[in-house]
């Protein structure tokens, strides 16, 4: 009975120390599982110091959401992936963080326009993207082949349109880094259009200081201001600016001659001046009511002087625009004559083919060769050209009948041919048969009269007509050939017009005369000598 009940009492024993056994493992637990929270617990907290530390030493350059460019130097990320064939690309910031393995430098997770993207794009790889190439309020044009904006709106039906930037947006997309909200003239606008769809507008047409032209049809200023009452007006610009504008991309401020100016007008409502009436070397005369010069200087002394255009400049000034230099056979000139005060010399009083005479009193020609020695002589006009001298406007080249002959004779040193005859039979239809001598005189010298025979028989019939008929030859004069006289025919004779007197040897000009390159309805010329030896009809 003693040791059953000894036996329970040792089962009771036991028992205890099993349960304090287990405690005591327990609690050993219990102080190995929070020594190790404590351990872990102090480490994160010393290394959430460091990271905070780091993060106030070396904050990161860049956030979620910015634009920029993987670095010309970049190899690979921080997971050893390359990143050359990447370098260069402009991408989108998708994350920001620290890497422990790194000792906690920062790096990037980077998504690019094409959809490829890198996750461990350390900062230093990184770099800032280009400056924008336009700013708010630049005026520019959509290129001609633009496709779409970077929401995939498309632009095809704005290529090359002019417009206004009215806000910057860095945007990755394709080959650019930013993109722009662009407002139209007609107010329409695209709001995603990628740098590399937007281009310089084309280069103003026209600068400061030109003189230009209102257009016809003009309607208003880009600021709504009426430019009616201004069409065709000519101005000088005096301030280019960018505008887009209708089918503008630039705007004018140009000023009038009465000092009225429109500050916003549209290139497409400008246009060029008319071209000027004269050019230099031009002769000229001043008009009988020019007043002032455009600088202002008094023109009334020279009104109706002959001048020659030194310089042609474009200048807006009254109802012109153009200033001409003109240089007066005196020396003087005048700069700045607006083209209104300028008009045409008077018409040339003799033509080619008149026979004039030198002016007693001529002293020389234009080019300051004498005539003195020629004073009085009779000749005939061979051209007429402009040329401003002393009180002339043409000058004339001028031959005699010996075969000399000058250049460059003024008009104030020719006279008219004192010498005259009387033609009572002048005019009337050509009666002669065509292609003989005596129609190719009559076609020469309309003068001479109709129904006067054979060519031989002409020296009778002017004499009984009137005309004078004698042996002295004179440029204009007809000669007649006598039956088989001086190569003519042996029954009809023959008539041929002077047309040079050099002593005793005339040049006609004849037509069906049969030797060298005449013949039938054929003008040709020669010489002939004993000229006294032929009767001559005045």
């Amino acid at each position: 009975m003693r040791e059953k009940t000894k036996g329970a009492r040792w089962l009771k024993n036991k028992d205890k120390l099993l349960l304090a056994l287990i405690t005591t493992i327990i609690f050993a637990l219990q102080f190995s599982i929070l020594s190790k929270i404590n351990a872990d617990q102090t480490t994160s907290s010393n290394q959430e110091t460091a990271v905070s530390n780091n993060d106030q030493a070396n904050s990161a350059l860049y956030k979620r959401g910015d634009v920029v460019r993987i670095s010309q130097t970049a190899l690979t990320q921080t997971n050893g992936v390359s990143l050359e064939s990447h370098r260069g690309l402009n991408g989108t910031i998708m994350s920001v963080f620290q890497n422990p393995d790194t000792n906690f430098q920062w790096e990037y997770s980077i998504i690019y326009p094409n959809g490829a993207f890198d996750e461990h794009v350390a900062e230093k790889d990184i770099t800032n993207i280009s400056p924008a190439r336009y700013k708010i309020g630049d005026t520019v044009k959509i290129s001609g082949n633009a496709s779409i904006e970077t929401n995939g709106y498309s632009l095809v039906n704005r290529q090359n349109w002019n417009g206004t930037v009215v806000s910057v947006t860095p945007k990755a997309f394709s080959n650019s880094a930013w993109e722009y909200d662009i407002v139209y003239p007609n107010g329409q606008h695209n709001v995603h259009v990628a740098e590399q769809d937007v281009t310089n507008i084309s280069p103003a047409r026209y600068k400061v200081g030109d003189t230009i032209k209102i257009a016809g049809n003009a309607w208003a200023e880009t600021n709504g201001y009426s430019l009616v009452n201004h069409q065709n007006w000519v101005g000088t610009i005096t301030s280019v600016t960018p505008k887009a504008f209708s089918n503008s991309a630039w705007e004018y401020d140009i000023v009038y001659p009465n000092g009225q100016h429109n500050v916003h007008v549209a290139e497409q409502d400008i246009t060029d001046i008319s071209p000027a009436r004269y050019k230099v070397g031009d002769t000229i005369k001043i008009a009988g009511n020019a007043w002032a010069e455009t600088n202002g200087y008094s023109l009334v002394n020279h009104q109706n002087w002959n001048g020659t255009v030194v310089s042609v400049t474009p200048k807006a000034f009254s109802n012109s625009a153009w200033e001409y230099d003109i240089v007066y056979p005196n020396g003087q000139h005048n700069v700045h004559v607006a083209e209104q005060d300028v008009t045409n010399i008077s018409p040339a009083r003799y033509k080619v083919g008149d026979t004039i005479k030198i002016a007693g009193n001529a002293w020389a020609e234009t080019n300051g060769y004498s005539l003195v020695n020629h004073q009085n002589w009779v000749g005939t006009i061979t051209s007429v050209t402009p040329k401003a001298f002393s009180n002339s406007a043409w000058e004339y080249y001028v031959t005699y009948s010996n075969g000399q002959h000058n250049d460059h004779v003024a008009e104030q040193d020719i006279v008219p041919n004192t010498t005259s005859y009387p033609h009572p039979q002048a005019g009337g239809t050509n009666s002669y048969p065509k292609g003989y001598c005596t129609y190719g005189v009559k076609e020469m010298a309309p003068w001479v009269g109709n129904y006067w025979g054979d060519a031989s028989n002409w020296a009778n019939a002017a004499k009984k007509a009137g005309y004078v008929v004698n042996s002295t030859p004179e440029v204009g004069s007809v000669v007649v050939f006598q039956n088989g006289q001086g190569g003519a025919n042996s029954v009809a004779g023959h008539v041929a017009f002077v047309i040079g007197v050099n002593g005793n040897t005339i040049t006609v000009k004849e037509m069906n005369f049969q030797y060298g390159s005449g013949g039938f309805n054929i003008y040709s010329t020669r010489n002939i000598v004993n000229a006294s030896s032929y009767q001559y009809i005045h």
